[in-house]
């Protein structure tokens, strides 16, 4: 499990990177920001994880644009996702994550707001081997995303799901 923070502000980039994150996330709202903000992210030299929920294909194009042009190409990485709280599983559009694979020829992660595991270890099957779910430590506490995220014993089992899949499938390797 690796730490990645997002940040929603230029100062919050330099705030974030003291933290030491494994990954910087933008957010898919944030996509569509300035292209300073985007920079300042990639000039840290962290990997950086980009959500595809919101953002358009022209606003990732861009991104791909700066991170390419600046030979830091191997740096970054999409997640799949759809920005629905919690997101029906028949409303994922996993065939998403092929057409961003073609597209932008990188790996492609998996941002997970549905309920339960399934939709993961379908992307998982797919090649996804990035997976983001939202955390609670608290089921009492209530906030946007709170009814799609997992405390820690879904997390748990969310885990145990996604490596049950990763053993099935590199036995048959």
């Amino acid at each position: 499990i690796d730490f990645m923070c997002t940040g929603t502000f230029m100062s919050a980039v330099n705030i974030i990177d003291k933290l030491k994150p494994s990954y910087h996330k933008i957010a898919s709202a944030q996509a569509a920001l300035f292209p300073q903000y985007i920079e300042a992210i990639m000039k840290t030299g962290r990997p950086v994880i980009c959500s595809t929920g919101i953002a358009e294909i022209n606003d990732l194009d861009r991104i791909q644009y700066i991170f390419n042009n600046n030979n830091k190409g191997e740096k970054l990485e999409l997640l799949h996702c759809r920005s629905q709280y919690p997101c029906p599983e028949t409303d994922s559009d996993l065939d998403n994550i092929n057409f961003l694979r073609r597209r932008y020829g990188r790996r492609v992660g998996y941002s997970d707001h549905t309920l339960g595991s399934k939709t993961a270890v379908v992307a998982s099957m797919m090649g996804s081997n990035i997976f983001e779910k939202h955390f609670k430590l608290d089921d009492t506490i209530k906030s946007p995303d709170s009814e799609s995220s997992v405390n820690l014993k879904e997390f748990k089992g969310y885990i145990d799901d996604l490596n049950w899949v990763a053993e099935q499938v590199q036995s048959r390797t």
